[in-house]
C-alpha cells in the first residue's frame, strides 16, 4: 500500500511552541519535530471526528422520530437474539 505523500508546508505558530517541541523531540518524544507535529495534529483531528460524531448522536437522540424507530429495531432485534437462544430438541 502507497504511503501518503508528503506535502510541505508552513504554519505560523509561536516561537515558545516551536521550542517546546524541540525539546519533546530532544528528549525522545518523536524522532523528529515532523513526527511529533503529524502525531499532535492526527490526534486533534481524531478528537474533531470523535465530537462532531458525538454532536450527531446527539441531535440523533433528540428526534423522537428516529428514537421510536430505533426502539422499534431493538425489539426485532431482540426477538433475532432470543430465536437463537432456543434449545432445539434432539
Amino acid at each position: 500500500m502507497p504511503r501518503d505523500p508528503l506535502e510541505k508546508t508552513g504554519y505560523r505558530i509561536p516561537r515558545s511552541l516551536v521550542l517546546e517541541v524541540r525539546e519533546a523531540v530532544e528528549s525522545g518524544e518523536a524522532k523528529s519535530q515532523n513526527e511529533f507535529v503529524e502525531r499532535a495534529l492526527r490526534r486533534e483531528l481524531r478528537a474533531t471526528h470523535w465530537r462532531r460524531l458525538n454532536e450527531a448522536y446527539d441531535q440523533a437522540a433528540s428526534d423522537p422520530e428516529f428514537m421510536a424507530e430505533m426502539s422499534e429495531e431493538a425489539r426485532a432485534w431482540d426477538v433475532t437474539v432470543a430465536d437463537g437462544l432456543r434449545q432445539e430438541d434432539p
